[in-house]
């Protein structure tokens, strides 16, 4: 009986191991690695969450493979830590059944996608209403991911890649080096990166982007955030007690909304007025109306000035030559006339 009660166990485990393969290997087969694209720092305020942080992965793919040992985890972020360490960021993308990861350019960034985890594009879920995949018109669409791949006119044989909208596929094209169109991509993951998106009709940029949320009431009264992430974004945010706005670094993630991008931002939401600040961060406004009216008066005063001296300095002159050609008569005139005998 305890015999087979151990066959029973080892049979058990053996059948969880082969399970726990398969959905790895499942895994890496469909993870992708996503070169100079991040995370956009509003996803974690929509709900996007870091589930995990490694600070010492062993090589070059231990994140990704860390995002697949995860079941919660949807994105990978990579950064390097100094002495050559890589230290990586496990993402869980979902709240209320809705993906909030949102990506962005980032030069130099790397990640790694779960594609047995994320939506893919033309899913139901990637037109979920609340999904933040970016946004992109039917123009636009068949422009960069629709058009036929071509060669162009140049007989270079550049290795390209093309996007395939009937097979959501990226395929590869010898590019000639000119010419050509705009479904015309150096790597498989810009070519994915680029395609994978919610298609709309009309302009892309009607849909209201999270940066453009009203801002509650601590827009200008809560003390600054840098948050509990380690980016630097150079931010402003306006201080009460100074009456202005003072720059601050932001780490990239939650924060509250005492956060403005530019300076003219927060001086316009808090105060009202806009301008520029000096090298001690003091606010200076720009010139008014009033500046302007005071300058306009005081350049006619120096005109009307210079013109009333020249007319002068005139008029002096030509007093002064009547007078000269008076004396010259008066001394003709008086000289004694000698008689000839």
């Amino acid at each position: 009986m305890a015999l087979q009660v151990c066959l029973w166990c080892l049979l058990l485990a053996a059948a969880l191991s082969a399970r726990g393969n398969v959905r790895s290997e499942s895994c890496s087969d469909s993870i992708d690695i996503v070169f100079d694209q991040g995370l956009d720092p509003q996803s974690y305020e929509n709900g996007a969450n870091f589930t995990k942080r490694l600070e010492n992965a062993s090589d070059i793919d231990a994140c990704g493979k860390a995002c697949c040992d995860s079941e919660d985890c949807h994105l990978a972020l990579e950064g390097d830590l100094q002495d050559g360490l890589v230290e990586c960021f496990l993402v869980n993308c979902f709240k209320d059944g809705e993906n909030k990861c949102r990506l962005t350019d980032r030069e130099g960034s790397k990640m790694y996608k779960r594609g047995d985890a994320m939506p893919k594009a033309g899913s139901d879920a990637a037109t979920t209403v609340g999904s933040t995949l970016p946004v992109m018109s039917t123009s636009e669409f068949a422009e960069k991911c629709e058009a036929p791949p071509l060669t162009g006119m140049c007989r270079a044989a550049l290795p390209r890649y093309h996007y395939v909208s009937s097979t959501s596929t990226c395929q590869p094209f010898i590019y000639g080096g000119c010419g050509g169109n705009k479904n015309n991509y150096a790597s498989v993951e810009q070519c994915k990166a680029t395609c994978t998106v919610t298609v709309i009709t009309g302009p892309s940029n009607v849909a209201q982007t999270p940066s453009s949320k009203p801002k509650g009431l601590d827009a200008c009264s809560a003390p600054f955030e840098s948050g509990p992430c380690r980016a630097a974004f150079p931010k402003f945010y306006f201080d009460p007690s100074a009456g202005r706005c003072l720059p601050f670094i932001y780490g990239g993630c939650l924060g509250n909304d005492n956060r403005y991008n530019t300076l003219e931002d927060c001086m316009s939401r808090c105060t009202g007025q806009e301008g520029k600040l000096d090298q001690f961060f003091h606010h200076v406004a720009p010139p008014s109306a009033a500046f302007f009216l005071v300058a306009t008066l005081a350049v006619i005063s120096i005109v009307l000035l210079v013109g009333l001296v020249l007319l002068l300095v005139r008029r002096a002159r030509t007093r002064r030559s009547v007078h000269d050609d008076k004396e010259e008569l008066l001394a003709e005139v008086s000289e004694p006339i000698v008689e000839m005998k």
